[in-house]
């Protein structure tokens, strides 16, 4: 009963094996020309102004920089050449917050960089001033690129609107329940 798993298996042929040798063998000689230095592009960050403009402005480093076709797109959409320098600047209002993607082309050249398009939150100063028993003065100041066509709006007790001058300042007097 227990010679069945001792029971010696029947001898086999051992096989041999040949194992591959790795050699190393010289490959033909090529002539592989240098790569000319090609462009880059340096966009220094884009400059918010009012009446939604933005200004865009860089330089082009290559070895002969002008007359390279600098093209935005992204949350810019324009294009402009470039200068003797390599330098490029552009005002344009076709523009929104975002990132932008300067693209400068010139032949076989081609050079790539980025940047975002961005605004610091407006802030507003209020100054609350009681002119009688049921009048109320409310006046401040804002601050943002294109104050001057900002509108201040009040809700609550006392409620009304005024519109900023060209400095961002605004005054509203006006009756308050309690």
């Amino acid at each position: 009963m227990f010679g069945l798993f001792s029971r010696k298996r029947p001898p086999q042929l051992k096989s041999v094996l040949r194992r591959p040798q790795l050699q190393v063998e010289a490959l033909e000689a090529r002539l592989c020309p240098t790569v000319a230095p090609g462009a880059s592009v340096t966009f220094d960050t884009p400059v918010v102004m009012p009446n939604h403009q933005v200004s865009l402005s860089g330089h082009v480093n290559s070895a002969n920089p002008s007359g390279f076709t600098v093209s935005f797109s992204g949350s810019a959409s324009a294009s402009t050449t470039t200068d003797s320098s390599g330098n490029f600047s552009l005002i344009t209002s076709d523009a929104s917050l975002g990132s932008v993607l300067a693209t400068a082309v010139k032949g076989s050249l081609r050079a790539t960089a980025s940047q975002s398009i961005a605004v610091p939150a407006p802030t507003m100063s209020l100054t609350l001033t009681y002119a009688s028993p049921t009048t109320v003065t409310l006046s401040g100041t804002v601050s943002d690129i294109d104050a001057g066509s900002e509108s201040v709006y009040f809700t609550g007790v006392a409620s009304g609107a005024a519109a900023c001058d060209a400095n961002g300042n605004f005054c509203l007097t006006t009756s308050y329940t309690s």
